[in-house]
């Protein structure tokens, strides 16, 4: 029951990150967030992380991925694209907690 509604909530919060690269970000090249969907943006960041590292990247070397010492060219050709959406979700992550730490320091 409780695996259900995270799952129900994770699909949640990924679709609210796809509608954030709609025609609008294509046109102005801006995603629009704030504090009210910017939690549910990190985490749909980390639930798509996490499945791009469980389903293809499991078997890099962890504190290579960790520290950013993998080399692309050395990836298999399924590995490639999960890595890098793996590093652009986790830079998109690291920019919307970086504006979130702006906003709260604000205020």
């Amino acid at each position: 029951m409780w695996n259900q509604d995270l799952i129900a909530s994770q699909n949640q919060d990924i679709e609210g990150l796809i509608k954030l690269f709609n025609r609008e970000f294509f046109r102005e090249e801006t995603i629009a967030f704030d504090e009210a969907n910017a939690e549910a943006m990190i985490r749909a960041c980390s639930a798509l992380k996490l499945y791009l590292f469980n389903e293809y990247l499991a078997d890099l070397d962890e504190e290579d991925f960790e520290s950013d010492n993998v080399v692309f060219d050395v990836l298999t050709e399924r590995q490639q694209k999960p890595y890098l959406a793996f590093m652009f979700l986790d830079t998109l992550q690291k920019v919307i907690m970086r504006h979130l730490n702006d906003f709260i320091l604000e205020n």
